[in-house]
């Protein structure tokens, strides 16, 4: 693959703890525990507006527009031990019905900076991947995972290895089985300094399709990588409080052995990004792609050589430069605000598209039972 140096070199200048552009506002407060111990309810609403303008080879444009609503009841049995049980409704304007309208339940057990969850996870933007990998527009479309997940919150690392069960079959279901399963991780040799270095690591696994369904739809696992450095500057300056740059070689490929379902059966890219942080609640943020032959099953599409469009316009080699401005802010301790613009240049065609998006989340907590002993 060829780098366009000055580029390289621009991203270089910069000193992030995660190479994907921020997305704060759609993390789970719910990684928290319950503050107190007993019986609470915990509300989320999460409203979004999204529109990409995309008219190019790989992707075409479209808009999500609507809301999710997740009431859930918290019973703290112990310590470490935590039950979660409500609903996940999300409603697209436009739409008739809910089109997910779903229980959600968990186990979490914690303990020295561990966590075992049992159930629905905390998924999506929480797993922490970059874009080329699981694409931030998950926590719109996808948001509900279930199965199995383990994270570590330690001072020298952070990590969470996860399997998400998203169809199970039995014999003669004219459907395929589906699950996705990785581990992304951070190494933080340099935890409490001004320069903040960590190393990331990150593998997924996207798998379709078994031996006792009907559908006759090919086996197919596909596996995703990455591997970097990035580097987190707090600066003695007001208007820009901090700088980060994240630097990653990224690789595909293909496992199974019908290898025809595809474009490709390997490939790999370069991204890094570079963001400024203003003291205004604007950040400004850069991203540079350039890939071969690459596949993201999870992935935002921009990112893929395989084109969502039609199969006669893949784009082998692909460079794009993402030039977003993001406004974040939080109101108090329950309402959170997010408006970008994210205009992007792709290379290989000469075009310059953009997306837009809002956010805005509102969460709180209710305590509702107050225990006076606790279980060991």
């Amino acid at each position: 693959m060829k780098y366009t140096p000055f580029l390289c070199c621009l991203l270089l200048c910069g000193a992030t703890a995660h190479a994907q552009t921020e997305y704060s506002i759609f993390k789970d407060s719910s990684t928290v525990q319950p503050p107190v111990r007993g019986l609470s309810l915990r509300v989320d609403n999460f409203n979004y507006f999204r529109n990409n303008e995309y008219f190019g080879h790989v992707e075409w444009g479209y808009t999500l527009f609507g809301y999710q609503l997740q009431p859930i009841l918290q019973y703290r049995l112990t310590d470490k031990l935590t039950l979660q049980g409500g609903a996940f409704l999300q409603r697209e304007f436009g739409r008739e019905g809910y089109v997910v309208a779903a229980p959600y339940y968990n186990v979490t057990y914690r303990q020295k900076g561990y966590t075992v969850r049992v159930g629905n996870l905390h998924g999506a933007a929480n797993h922490s991947y970059i874009e080329p990998i699981v694409t931030p527009e998950a926590t719109l479309t996808d948001r509900v995972e279930q199965g199995l997940q383990i994270t570590a919150d330690k001072r020298h690392l952070w990590a969470d290895a996860y399997i998400d069960w998203e169809k199970a079959i039995r014999w003669y279901d004219n459907y395929p089985e589906q699950f996705t399963s990785g581990i992304s991780a951070r190494l933080k040799p340099m935890p409490d300094k001004k320069l903040r270095v960590e190393v990331p690591l990150q593998l997924m696994v996207a798998h379709r399709g078994g031996q006792i369904d009907t559908c006759g739809i090919p086996i197919e696992s596909l596996l995703n990588t990455a591997v970097g450095v990035s580097f987190n500057y707090t600066t003695n300056s007001t208007l820009v409080p901090w700088l980060r740059t994240a630097h990653y070689y990224v690789y595909y490929k293909n496992l199974t052995y019908d290898r025809n379902v595809q474009p490709y059966i390997s490939g790999d890219g370069y991204f890094a990004s570079f963001t400024a942080h203003t003291k205004y609640n604007v950040d400004i943020d850069l991203r540079y792609w350039t890939g071969a032959m690459f596949i993201g099953p999870r992935g935002f599409p921009l990112y893929s050589s395989a084109s969502q469009v039609h199969d006669t316009l893949n784009e082998d080699f692909r460079t794009l430069l993402f030039m977003n401005v993001i406004y974040n802010k939080q109101f108090g301790s329950n309402l959170y605000l997010d408006a970008r613009a994210e205009p992007y240049y792709n290379f290989g065609e000469a075009k310059l598209e953009i997306a837009y998006a809002v956010y805005m989340r509102i969460r709180f907590d209710a305590l509702l039972l107050k225990r006076t002993r606790l279980m060991k």
